[in-house]
């Protein structure tokens, strides 16, 4: 009798331990199958894109806007070229403060304000060209104080004002070239001291203006070594019939 008392109670015990096991393997795989799916979302954009290494190519997807996939935050190089992007929400790059490189060129963006480009602060390199932004507000690459190489060519600019490049001392690529400026504020290029290829051929300058004005202006510049040099901009300045009666 006492043998059969026993054995029940192992048995007892028993159940009780499969069970116990059986509800903790239950929740490990729920967790497992929980941070399995986050992971998963957190990589999403690499179902729509090519991912490798901290750089993701999202190039000629004719995407509308930036991918609304969470995008890693150790990413350092980001292609978004060839697209049909209009418009860059404010909260697009938000987190990606390990961006190096970001290339948006041949899209259709109207605008890049400093809003956008706010959290993007080890940026090295900016590529925005071939879109139809029309103007460059004040503050748009404030902060930016790392940025090396900045493309703008192609694109419907007509003013440049001083402090768009402020404090950009370790700039020393700027294209600028291909757009409709017509004025840029004396001193805009100053302290550029790294700045070895400035390319701005083929402005359309519709405005009365001098060789003595324009070489003003960019004297801060005029001994670094140019793509075009200024020369080349003085030469489509008097095409344009400028006169020196209004500088």
């Amino acid at each position: 009798m006492r043998d059969d008392t026993v054995i029940t109670e192992i048995n007892l015990r028993l159940k009780m331990f499969r069970e116990e096991i059986y509800f903790k393997l239950t929740f490990v795989m729920i967790l497992y199958m929980r941070l399995f799916s986050e992971a998963h979302a957190v990589s999403n954009i690499c179902t729509k894109c090519i991912c490798n290494e901290g750089e993701i190519y999202c190039g000629f997807l004719k995407l509308t806007s930036v991918p609304n996939e969470t995008i890693p935050i150790n990413v350092q190089i980001l292609n978004l070229n060839g697209n049909n992007i209009t418009n860059i929400a404010e909260r697009a790059f938000e987190n990606l403060s390990s961006l190096e490189i970001l290339s948006l060129n041949n899209n259709q963006i109207k605008e890049i304000t400093e809003r956008t480009l706010r959290n993007l602060t080890n940026l090295k390199e900016l590529d925005l060209q071939d879109n139809a932004i029309r103007s460059i507000e004040e503050r748009t690459f404030h902060g930016h104080t790392k940025l090396e190489q900045l493309e703008m060519k192609t694109n419907k600019i007509s003013n440049i004002k001083k402090g768009n490049f402020q404090n950009h001392t370790r700039l020393s690529h700027l294209d600028l070239s291909h757009n409709n400026i017509t004025d840029f504020e004396e001193g805009t290029f100053e302290k550029f001291y790294r700045l070895w290829k400035f390319d701005f051929s083929k402005w359309f300058v519709y405005r009365n203006c001098c060789e003595e004005t324009i070489s003003r202006k960019t004297s801060s510049i005029k001994l670094l070594s140019y793509d075009v040099g200024i020369k080349e901009f003085l030469h489509l300045v008097h095409q344009q019939n400028c006169s020196c009666s209004t500088a």
